[in-house]
């Protein structure tokens, strides 16, 4: 399965109209999306924006979960007039998969590589953006990349950082970040929102030119995401034959007890059961078993190397 994830649902809403027999779940407190492209499954976490509930989130999400990958993907600022609106960006010092390999897979649209921060607070004038361009030598900047990048390493989980852009330098925010969005209460404030515009009309057309900016934005990631996503082999197209795979399965086991006569077995069982669990057929498998005798053992051993077969 392959988890995505995006911070708010305004983000996501271009993308989850791809996604076939879409159903919500919930577990561990938290609520999820999930549905098929290409026959593989999907599952959708909105983690929230900032650092706290993203860590809160994203902990339940991934608890007692095996992912393939996971695609942390959303809207990012540009720190620099380099990038433009609408543009993709794979972020390098997050992504842990191959980005060469994964970028030739997205849409035709131009994808940038470079690499991304994540700051504690939206970040606003171009002066600020500049600054932080200079100082960390990044492209772009989001919320919470760096918190999933984390709990994905500590997981064992492989990361694709995939962002698109939605403001620049040159094109920022149409009014102040605490009034386009509450952080503490993870939504806009309506009210704080149409008192601010009421106050200053003549910023209203740049609020139409941005709604409409970040709509166009969501449709790109999320074409991008379906093209990459569909490119995928479809399982459902092969039969039963071509499902055979080869997988390698590697055991690093302690013994204590050098009655290893059994483990030849016990090896056997657990690979069958490992073939059986993934829908898989074990058709050859290679035991290799190294034997450690350390002199201090004590009293009569029963040690059969022929059981250990190699």
């Amino acid at each position: 399965m392959i988890a995505i994830t995006f911070a708010l649902p305004a983000e996501s809403s271009a993308f989850l109209s791809h996604l076939r027999n879409k159903s919500r779940a919930g577990r561990n407190g938290i609520q999820t999306i999930r549905g098929e492209i290409n026959h593989r499954p999907i599952e959708v976490l909105h983690t929230g924006v900032g650092e706290k509930v993203c860590r809160q989130r994203l902990e339940k999400f991934i608890e007692d979960q095996e992912f393939d990958l996971l695609i942390s993907t959303g809207c990012a600022g540009a720190l620099n007039n380099e990038l433009q609106i609408g543009d993709l960006l794979l972020a390098k010092n997050f992504s842990t998969v191959e980005l060469n390999e994964k970028r030739s897979s997205f849409s035709r649209s131009p994808i940038y590589m470079a690499d991304l921060l994540t700051a504690p607070t939206l970040i606003d004038s171009s002066d600020e953006r500049t600054a932080i361009a200079r100082t960390s030598g990044a492209a772009a900047v989001d919320m919470e990349t760096e918190f999933i990048a984390c709990a994905c390493a500590a997981h064992g989980i492989p990361l694709l950082s995939l962002r698109v852009i939605t403001d620049t330098p040159r094109e920022p925010f149409p009014a102040p970040a605490h009034v386009l969005f509450d952080i503490v209460k993870q939504r806009t404030d309506l009210p704080k929102l149409a008192t601010f515009f009421l106050a200053h009309p003549n910023r209203i057309p740049r609020l139409v030119q941005f709604a409409r900016r970040i709509a166009n934005a969501r449709k790109m990631l999320a074409n991008a995401l379906e093209a990459s996503l569909a490119k995928a082999d479809d399982p459902g197209s092969r039969d039963h034959r071509s499902r055979l795979q080869l997988r390698r399965f590697d055991v690093h086991q302690h013994v204590s007890d050098a009655r290893v006569a059994l483990l030849n077995r016990t090896f056997h069982a657990v690979r069958d059961l490992v073939a059986f669990v993934h829908g898989h057929v074990a058709i050859h498998s290679n035991v290799e078993v190294d034997i450690k005798i350390e002199a201090h053992l004590a009293g009569p051993t029963f040690l059969n190397l022929n059981d250990s077969r190699n």
